[in-house]
């Protein structure tokens, strides 16, 4: 029987492996462009054009060159930033819930 208290903060090896998965992932889907039409106006007239940023857009741009919209960079480092810290916690407190159920069933 294990008489020494558990420490207050542990995450185990498996948690971590899979936070650096979702991270990479993460930062694979934030800093890619992708092709995608974007609309022109309030018509129904789209332009080829190449986005960056997920959730929020870093920059937005036309193929042939044409920056159309640039965010500030604070701002969508800091929701991108946000929405990371939130992802990863959310993934970590799942993994370490289910490890630490599987331990207290079987003793």
């Amino acid at each position: 029987m294990n008489t020494h208290p558990r420490p207050w903060f542990q995450l185990h090896l498996s948690t971590a492996v899979v936070l650096m998965l979702v991270a990479g992932c993460y930062f694979a889907v934030d800093l890619y462009p992708r092709r995608t039409p974007i609309r022109m106006g309030l018509r129904d007239h789209f332009e080829p054009g190449i986005l960056v940023g997920w959730p929020a857009l870093h920059y937005a741009k036309l193929e042939n060159g044409e920056a159309l919209c640039i965010a500030p960079l604070g701002l969508s480092i800091l929701v991108n930033g946000a929405f990371l810290v939130v992802l990863l916690a959310a993934t970590a407190t799942s993994c370490e819930f289910f490890i630490r159920r599987r331990e207290t069933r079987n003793p």
